[in-house]
């Protein structure tokens, strides 16, 4: 299991390796990844998918929550919403477009959550046009190799957040889809990981 500081592996440099820095520059410096690509389980919600006993049917009492048929909440971290409302009010990281790349065995349940749940007044499903969700032969690197022909945007130019509770995604990434900076975060998405990333 990763460490609880992201630790942001770019392909070239050993998989797995905590604390060493992306290729790019800050977002203070002007210079930005050209599309984030986001986990959902564990990285910017919970629970997990597996986890539900109902099926999701309607939003919660917040926009950011989504309910199961057994009245169970999903919702997203308060960090992640954090994190997420920052990139969407910041001039410069608002223009970065965002992604989904999800190995969920629910891709149905996923896909409803990222069509219900809205930060800045937009579904996550509108903000992630381009998403991968579901198991792949592979693993997230057959993902990626999928965002990359639906997007145009070179691996170089993605910054990828994953929990990686469960097995290495980004290590397996940054080793199969050279370029690509992938960080760990495995207690969420929060405003000073997505930073730490950006520096």
């Amino acid at each position: 299991m990763a460490s609880e500081s992201p630790a942001c592996a770019a392909a070239g440099r050993a998989a797995g390796a905590v604390g060493e820095q992306p290729s790019f520059r800050s977002a203070a410096l002007g210079s930005l990844p050209g599309l984030f690509v986001f986990d959902l389980d564990a990285c910017l919600w919970s629970p997990e998918m597996f986890e539900l006993r109902g099926q999701p049917e309607r939003r919660g009492a917040q926009p950011t929550e989504v309910i199961t048929s057994a009245g169970e909440t999903i919702r997203l971290f308060p960090g992640a919403l954090e994190a997420l409302e920052l990139i969407l009010a910041d001039p410069r990281l608002s223009a970065v477009p965002w992604a989904a790349a999800s190995s969920t065995t629910e891709p149905s349940a996923a896909e409803f959550c990222l069509r219900t749940m809205t930060v800045g007044g937009r579904t996550l499903a509108d903000l992630m046009p381009n998403r991968v969700v579901g198991p792949r032969a592979g693993g997230k690197a057959t993902h990626f190799k999928q965002l990359r022909e639906m997007s145009g945007v070179a691996y170089s130019e993605m910054l990828f957040f994953d929990d990686c509770i469960y097995s290495d995604n980004c290590g397996q990434v940054a080793n199969a889809c050279p370029g690509v900076v992938a960080c760990r975060v495995p207690s969420g998405l929060s405003v000073d990981k997505l930073w730490r990333a950006l520096e």
